[in-house]
């Protein structure tokens, strides 16, 4: 498995990207409210309302899925509101505006290049937490980032992707614009990661297929 390490600081970020010397506009951390976004995610996937988002309920959060060994305070394999909540709080209180994020998409097992990959954040993230896009290289490797909205932020072409919970959706259209990736892959994505705070965790790997 391949380390990467995730760089914290729009300033390092910035230098990596070559945007110069000039003084650059400030990139800030989200304004998130963790529990607000909590309680959203436990009234939008606790269907069976249990208090908790467990078992199947995963399937329609695939990003809250991907965070439960780092948001499961008790093992019981669930998430609550206060999990949920103090995952949340700390990306806040890390006060880091973006991380360097890179990962490996493979198609039937096999690196694709040119697959596009998008972050999508947890709706409960919305609109705080902006989606983060890439393409792969021929080894199946990307670096999604933020298009980001304000042009002085957007000219200093910062790589990276917001701490959070996303799904990932991956794509490749021919010519005429048809899909070539399932779409249980896509639209209707079960692929999630999450952009966490260890520096030194694992590359994530996901693999897709093609087909309807």
């Amino acid at each position: 498995m391949v380390h990467v390490v995730r760089l914290g600081t729009v300033i390092v970020c910035c230098c990596l990207a070559g945007c110069g010397s000039g003084q650059s506009k400030n990139l800030t951390p989200p304004v998130l409210d963790p529990v607000a976004a909590a309680e959203q995610a436990i009234a939008e996937y606790d269907t069976d309302q249990d208090g908790s988002i467990g078992g199947r309920e995963f399937s329609k959060c695939p990003g809250l899925r991907a965070a439960l060994s780092t948001t499961d305070g008790n093992g019981d394999g669930a998430l609550t509101r206060d999990e949920i909540a103090a995952r949340l709080q700390a990306y806040v209180d890390s006060q880091s505006a973006i991380q360097y994020f890179e990962l490996v998409v493979t198609v039937n097992r096999q690196p694709a290049e040119g697959l596009s990959v998008t972050l999508v954040p947890e709706s409960f993230l919305s609109p705080a937490i902006e989606p983060a896009s890439g393409t792969t290289t021929r080894f199946g490797r990307v670096t999604p980032a933020i298009d980001f909205e304000d042009p002085e932020i957007a000219k200093q072409n910062i790589v990276g992707v917001r701490p959070g919970m996303y799904r990932v959706e991956v794509s490749q259209t021919d010519a005429q614009g048809k899909e070539a990736i399932q779409s249980r892959f896509n639209t209707d994505s079960i692929l999630g990661v999450e952009v966490g705070l260890d520096f030194h965790a694992d590359t994530p790997e996901l693999n897709v297929s093609y087909g309807r």
